[in-house]
């Protein structure tokens, strides 16, 4: 059975997470990172008695309440330190890692006054109510007021990024208040593109009616062209029950129809000083540092176990890249059998200068004078649904040694200090 003991205290675990980027952002580590770059979401902490030498979920508790006192800092951050920044247990909870494309929104009201229908619109007359002497949280209570009793409008994107060769699938779904579905005229449908690019008008979007009120939106990117590589926003023309004339309703998502590199479905593993290795073979066609993501997942307990991240860079042509499954995770959660590698996902930063003077002492002065680009930041790798079953392992196999470094040592003796532990 599954010995994991997740801290099951509201709040702390946001606070704790909090922390450790604070602990984190000097450093030259980097903590886990979402599609949109949001470091630190994927990092889990998992409460252990005091008796191992970590204070309890109640006394981290009752430290994190009275504020982030040095010693609560120090506590922190040797509850995070016990695994790699690169490899950190995953929880079936954490959504934006084990469903890694999916977006989620929420249903918005289609605002009776049309001078309230657009975000600009909606920030323009935020900073008038503002400006009249309200304070902001009276005047979002305002504008929300203004919005009771609309319709909702919202879309369901199959992914929120679109790779080559891939097709985005939007369904909209436009209701009364209540959520009943109300028989909305769809007028028309264009693309526009990315604002790096001028935000060009990128043709009509396909769609079809699904229902009272329902209709889905296909688009792929016609090819590599860089008009098609970015934020694009979908604009949907409409005439609404209840909405006197025409509205817009509008939906954005990534697009990345340029490949940086591929990854193959080769792999192969091997066991290490108490961890698993996996090397995933990836063919590169553009020099770039590349952030690589992945999930291990128990198929003897059919849950998530790991989230790793690979950040390197690549040369151009067939390179090995290795994801590190640190072995006290397993054992501090009881995992055994065989395993299964999942949710295969990268991104390459689209730099100013060639990725390979990362890191290279001589060209500091060279990067700082660099001009930056007028162009998105990412290129992501193709979607990929390519997996890998792992032999089977007992739990012994696996080290329970806390991960070890310089960089952890040297942040525990500041910490150490500052908390007045010598």
């Amino acid at each position: 059975m599954n010995s994991k003991q997740i801290m099951g205290i509201a709040g702390v675990v946001v606070i704790l997470l909090a922390i450790v980027y604070f602990l984190l952002a000097d450093g030259d580590s980097r903590g886990p990172a979402g599609p949109d770059g949001d470091i630190g979401r994927g990092e889990e902490i998992i409460g252990r008695s005091g008796d191992e030498g970590f204070l309890s979920p109640r006394d981290l508790e009752k430290l994190v309440n009275d504020g982030p006192s040095p010693k609560a800092m120090l506590e922190a951050y040797r509850l995070y330190s016990r695994y790699p920044p690169n490899s950190r247990p995953l929880d079936q909870g954490m959504k934006d890692l084990t469903e890694p494309w999916k977006i989620r929104n929420i249903p918005l009201p289609i605002m009776p006054d049309p001078r309230m229908r657009t975000e600009a619109a909606l920030k323009k007359m935020l900073e008038e109510l503002v400006a009249s002497g309200k304070t902001r949280e009276q005047a979002i209570e305002e504008l929300t007021k203004r919005g009771e009793g609309a319709p909702r409008f919202v879309f369901e994107l199959n992914k929120h990024t679109i790779t080559a060769d891939d097709k985005l699938v939007a369904k909209l779904s436009v209701t009364d208040a209540d959520g009943v579905p109300v028989p909305a005229e769809i007028l028309g449908a264009q693309l526009e593109g990315d604002e790096t690019q001028g935000k060009p008008g990128l043709g009509s979007v396909d769609y079809t009616q699904i229902g009272a009120g329902g209709y889905e939106f296909t688009w792929s990117a016609p090819g590599a062209n860089k008009k098609y590589w970015g934020s694009l926003t979908l604009k949907v023309r409409a005439r609404v029950p209840g909405i006197d004339g025409e509205t817009e309703l509008v939906q954005s998502f990534y697009s990345s129809p340029i490949v940086p590199a591929r990854f193959t479905g080769q792999f192969s593993e091997r066991l290490d000083n108490g961890s698993l290795y996996i090397d995933a073979t990836i063919d590169v066609e553009r020099e770039c540092q590349y952030n690589l993501h992945a999930n291990l997942y128990s198929l003897q307990e059919d849950e998530p176990t790991h989230w790793v991240a690979a950040d390197k860079v690549l040369q151009p042509g067939r390179q090995v890249v290795t994801f590190e499954f640190f072995g006290k995770i397993f054992r501090d959660n009881g995992y055994s059998g065989k395993f299964e590698l999942r949710d295969l996902r990268g991104t390459c930063e689209n730099l100013p200068f060639p990725a390979s003077w990362l890191g290279d002492p001589t060209k500091i002065k060279a990067i700082e004078t660099v001009e930056p680009k007028n162009e998105p930041l990412l290129l992501y790798l193709p979607y990929t649904n390519a997996k890998y079953t792992t032999r089977s392992y007992g739990i012994d196999e696996f080290s329970d040694a806390q991960w070890e470094s310089e960089v952890k040592d040297k942040r525990l003796r500041r910490l150490q200090q500052l908390a007045g532990e010598g």
